[in-house]
């Protein structure tokens, strides 16, 4: 029995024994998957630490690296399936879009990268620079194959951003950088045409409505009859980040029109204290944190603007100054000094070191000089000069040269200040300067994008062995410490981006040289048309216009003496040939004593004989005679038209220059004619070409100020020359000898179209708008009393109805490559060269926005987890 019990002890120790390691067991892989879970929980952590990190490094280079958003880290590219980041690191797929990732390491971990440039992005469809980041715990060293363990793909934190580029993405992006409570205001109030100014932004009528999208950080007050035209489609809409007004102070409507696929549907909206505001199916909203009366929420949110000056933290300098200044190679002065010849502009950007030529405001608060006040009140300070407003600046004009349809030579000209001695181009030798203003810049293959090798008529004059290290890829921009004047025609293929320091005057025609060519002006100040130069003298030409401001029909003249004649420059935005027989150049002016005989050469560089032949009966075909009548001599002036026929004496290539001369004949030159007196100096007022198209394609941009349009004086100054006292008189007044000549108080037929992008840090005041939309907002359909009417082009829209008298002027739309920069299925601009695992350039970062290293949103629109 004894026995019996012992076993049965020993039975139960067993069981009990059994139990107690099976519970041991369980405690003990309870703790291990704890552990394993702690683990697991802690990688994870980290990984989402380092995903987090790469999303922060990618969109610091984006902001603040040389590069801006052009800025794509290099594909890994690892052909090593062992290593435990191929997945992501492999060649990109294009197949299924894996791969093309690049890894970067941190403190025991890494982050896998992959920067692209997405035409319709997730938030409202705006264009963005997406950032994909994958998060890893543990270093991979490709050289250490011992670091490539076995980890799970699933042990990763997957994260993406998306970054707007801001300055690219709207047609009007009021920016208002410091956040301030004022109103901003887009319209005019009473140009005095007695019905309100009809405000056009984007395409409102016919094929391709849209192109209207608008952003604005700030109230937004509304002046007149707007309307706006948008294409859902395309991601434009009409977004305010704050309170929506009409102008109380006149008639105001606002009205959408949107293109529906088939045609446009008009919808007119109200400003936000309106109990019935709608946002018109999500496409007009404000900032209220409300619910629109059409169900659709309206709070829109600050929209964190980019910056042109934002610093490197490894280089310590700005952007655009590490991109050219600090661009070019060390060499040493016969001194022993060193330097870098970026600073005289022969890096691979160019650097135009002009701090002098800035317009510095008055800092007092009493009076003192700011630069609207110059620009609203003609002859107001030293920079008027005549009709023509002659600011500081590094002149800067882009050039292509087209013949029989093939490119020549591409590239810009760039002058430096003209009545600076001082200002002059160097040596990139020794450094020395040199007696050059104006240097020309060219590509050396003009008629292949792909090699962006530029060089200049100094570095061609250095010896052979010299040449070749100053030959240098152009990286695209242009950078000025100071003012800059801008026109011309943008090489084909090429994209350009022009910064300054200060402001950016744009003063003639910057038109594309094919639908690849792309153009930023970027200013630290303000983006100013600068309406006085469409028709421009030559550095050469009579250099100071002598006053006149007791005389009636004219406040000043430039006097033209034998030695030195009078060279107009302008050129055309738009082929002229479908209104060729309107095309008529306009003068004021007069005999600067008894008599002077004239000659006007067209192109006379260019045409075996460039005399304009006026045909005046008793003289040489070729001579105008003033001083026939008292009221073709001083102090009367002459006001007449001069048909510019024929059309083939001009170049009317768009955005190519052609050139008026204004001569005292040289008697000595006229066999068997006999002048029947002297002749003297020859006094000219003013000139003007009509029709013309100045057309401005580019993204404009200005940080600190805003874009402004200076109105200049009226063509014609006579106050008492107007079209109701033509009609009480029925007559024109003494001295206009031809009836189309303009009246006073009406603009001249120069249709003005913006397309591209505007973005400013405020927008003018409403009474400059209205001031400079007076002379520029419209155009009468007759020219002066004629009866003859302005160009069917130039009648789109008017702002008195459907064959109205007051024809729309200043258009602007949108210019959608900005949002899809894809020609025939190519992008215009990449990241990458020719890679063997990708031929076809697959790769989704490998697309670049249409425009050379511009400046980024700071803040990302989303950033997060993008795994389900």
């Amino acid at each position: 029995m004894r026995r019996t019990h012992l076993g049965q002890t020993l039975v139960i120790a067993l069981l009990v024994s059994f139990v107690l390691l099976v519970l041991g067991g369980v405690f003990i892989s309870v703790i291990a998957r704890n552990l394993l879970n702690v683990r697991t929980a802690r990688e994870r952590l980290s990984a989402d630490y380092f995903a987090e990190a790469g999303i922060r490094y990618a969109v610091d280079q984006l902001v603040n690296s040389e590069f801006g958003a052009d800025w794509r880290p290099i594909p890994t590219n690892s052909t090593n399936p062992r290593d435990p980041d191929y997945f992501w690191i492999k060649p990109y797929n294009p197949a299924d879009g894996t791969g093309g990732f690049t890894r970067i390491n941190f403190a025991n971990g890494r982050a896998l990268i992959r920067v692209s440039y997405q035409p319709s992005g997730p938030v409202h469809r705006q264009p963005v620079i997406k950032v994909e980041s994958v998060g890893r715990v543990g270093l991979i060293d490709e050289n250490d194959p011992t670091t490539f363990t076995e980890d799970q793909r699933g042990n990763r934190a997957e994260r993406a951003a998306y970054i707007q580029i801001g300055t690219i993405d709207y047609l009007r992006f009021v920016m208002n950088r410091d956040q301030r409570g004022d109103i901003m205001d887009l319209g005019a109030e009473d140009i005095g045409l007695g019905v309100p100014f009809r405000l056009i932004l984007g395409e409102v009528n016919g094929n391709g409505v849209g192109g209207g999208s608008i952003y604005v950080n700030g109230n937004l007050r509304w002046s007149g009859n707007v309307q706006i035209g948008l294409n859902p489609d395309l991601g434009e809409r009409v977004y305010v980040a704050g309170e929506i007004l009409h102008n109380e102070n006149v008639p105001t409507q606002v009205t959408l029109v949107i293109a529906n696929g088939t045609g446009a549907t008009t919808v007119p909206v109200l400003p936000s204290n309106n109990p019935n505001f709608i946002t018109a199916g999500g496409l007009y909203r404000d900032g209220r944190p409300l619910t629109a009366a059409d169900g659709y929420p309206r709070t829109i949110p600050y929209l964190e603007p980019p910056r042109m000056d934002t610093v490197d933290p490894a280089t310590d300098r700005p952007r655009y100054v590490a991109a050219t200044r600090d661009s070019g190679i060390w060499r040493q002065r016969p001194n022993g000094s060193w330097f870098n010849t970026g600073i005289y502009g022969y890096g691979r950007g160019i650097y135009i070191n002009n701090a002098d030529d800035i317009q510095r405001e008055s800092q007092g608060v009493l009076g003192g000089y700011t630069l609207r006040n110059d620009w609203l009140k003609p002859g107001n300070s030293r920079y008027w000069n005549g009709p023509f407003y002659e600011p500081p600046g590094a002149y800067i004009e882009l050039i292509e040269v087209v013949e029989n349809g093939i490119v020549r030579a591409q590239g810009f000209r760039i002058t430096r200040n003209q009545s600076n001695p001082r200002d002059v181009w160097y040596n990139p030798l020794t450094g020395a300067p040199t007696n050059i203003k104006t240097l020309a810049f060219q590509f050396v293959n003009p008629n292949n994008p792909q090699d962006n090798t530029l060089t200049n008529e100094i570095v061609e004059s250095l010896p052979p062995s010299e040449r070749a290290q100053f030959r240098v890829p152009f990286n695209g921009v242009i950078y000025a410490e100071g003012n800059v004047r801008i026109r011309g025609r943008i090489p084909s293929g090429r994209q350009i981006t022009i910064v300054t320091n200060g402001t950016a005057y744009i003063e003639g025609n910057l038109v594309k040289g094919d639908e690849r060519s792309a153009l930023a002006v970027i200013a630290r100040d303000y983006v100013c048309i600068n309406t006085t130069q469409f028709l421009y003298r030559s550095a050469d030409s009579p250099g100071v216009a002598e006053g006149d401001p007791f005389n009636a029909e004219a406040p000043y003249f430039f006097e033209i003496l034998p030695d030195q004649p009078m060279r107009l420059l302008f050129s055309f935005g738009e082929d002229p040939t479908p209104y060729a027989n309107q095309l008529r150049l306009y003068v004021r002016h007069a005999a600067g004593g008894d008599a002077s005989f004239i000659n006007l050469l067209v192109n006379p560089s260019q045409l075996t004989n460039p005399f304009y032949l006026f045909n005046i009966p008793g003289f040489p075909s070729y001579v105008y005679p003033l001083g026939l009548t008292s009221l073709q001599v001083y102090p009367n002036y002459e006001k007449i038209a001069f048909p510019l026929t024929p059309i083939t004496a001009f170049n009317t290539t768009p955005g190519v220059v052609n050139m008026l001369q204004f001569q005292l004949q040289p008697i000595s030159n006229i066999d068997n004619f006999r002048f029947p007196t002297d002749n003297k100096p020859y006094r000219l007022s003013a000139a003007a070409i009509q029709p013309l198209d100045i057309k401005i394609q580019a993204a404009l941009f200005a940080q600190e100020g805003s874009f402004f349009v200076i109105p200049g004086y009226w063509f014609n100054t006579n106050p008492q020359d107007t079209r109701e006292n033509a009609q009480q008189r029925d007559r024109r007044l003494l001295g206009v000898a031809s009836p189309e000549f303009p009246f006073y108080g009406e603009p001249l037929d120069i249709r003005i179209t913006i397309e591209g992008a505007i973005a400013e840090n405020y927008t003018a005041r409403v009474g400059d708008q209205t001031e400079w939309l007076r002379k520029w907002g419209w155009i009468p359909r007759e020219y002066g009393n004629s009866g003859e009417e302005i160009p069917l082009a130039h009648r789109r829209y008017f702002h008195d109805g459907n064959n109205g008298r007051y024809a729309v002027n200043l258009l602007m739309r949108y210019d959608p490559i900005f949002r899809n920069p894809v020609v025939g299925g190519q992008p215009i601009r990449t990241a990458y060269t020719a890679n063997p695992a990708d031929p076809l350039y697959a790769h989704p970062g490998n697309i670049l926005p249409p425009i050379p290293r511009l400046p980024v949103c700071p803040n990302p629109i989303f950033a997060g987890d993008i795994r389900p």
